[in-house]
């Protein structure tokens, strides 16, 4: 579709959106700016506890890029997306999924915010056997071998079956290929896998690739392809590169 197309698909989808939200929302041609984090539940304080504090003050620049968060493991996470998947996840009432394992960064975030908070258990799906073994050694050193499943398996097919054996979740964080069809495919089937206030976290949907004729990235015309036309879906805000979704 061209971009002009898109512009006006992405002024539709704003149209639609809460008053209070349309104000937070970036058409495709303003998006690539990086959103400050907000609380999207209500808590005393800037932080929810020291380990949500660690992540707010702790330095960036790791893997070479200057926003990228340090906390000692290799990735590609904004602190406000940081900030913003510990909150999710601590105060989330039940399991959570994860797309995308890499070597580990989200991951011990969304774990550990478990552990300190409602005490769900953590899936996470990727299909890198090189980054998954180093992933589970860091996590498991970090928080123990149980406190994260690790999925080698095609996040597609991986979803299906957790459908399929009727399994719920109340937190989904999408950060594996970014490409539209795999996108696409993740927003649909969270709509079968989330509880009802549940949440899913799009990554890098503010990523300026997704308005670049050509550029592999579709993050961000997948998920209004999905939710556009689907009332269960509301959108909560944009957090780093990060959207954020609730189903009714």
């Amino acid at each position: 579709m061209e971009s002009t197309a898109w512009l006006e698909k992405s002024r539709l989808f704003a149209d639609k959106l809460a008053p209070e939200m349309r104000g937070r929302w970036r058409t495709i041609d303003q998006i690539g700016y990086p959103q400050p984090y907000e609380k999207t539940y209500k808590f005393e304080g800037e932080y929810i506890n020291d380990n949500h504090r660690r992540i707010g003050i702790a330095p960036t620049g790791r893997m070479g890029i200057p926003v990228c968060i340090d906390i000692g493991i290799d990735g590609y996470l904004q602190r406000e997306e940081a900030l913003k998947l510990y909150e999710l996840a601590y105060f989330s009432d039940g399991d959570a999924i994860e797309l995308g394992t890499h070597r580990g960064l989200s991951t011990s975030i969304i774990a550990g915010a478990l552990r300190d908070g409602s005490g769900g258990h953590l899936e996470t799906i990727d299909i890198n056997r090189w980054s998954n073994r180093k992933a589970r050694k860091t996590v498991t050193g970090l928080l123990g071998d149980k406190a994260v499943t690790f999925t080698l398996m095609n996040a597609t097919k991986r979803l299906d079956q957790i459908t399929a054996e009727g399994r719920r979740a109340s937190f989904m964080f999408v950060d594996h290929w970014h490409g539209y069809k795999e996108t696409f495919e993740a927003a649909e089937r969270a709509k079968d896998i989330l509880t009802p206030g549940g949440f899913v976290l799009f990554h890098d949907f503010l990523d300026p690739g997704n308005a670049q004729p050509g550029h592999p990235y579709g993050v961000y015309q997948a998920v209004i392809d999905s939710f556009a036309d689907d009332n269960r879906m509301q959108f909560n805000g944009l957090f780093g590169s990060t959207a954020l979704f609730q189903i009714n």
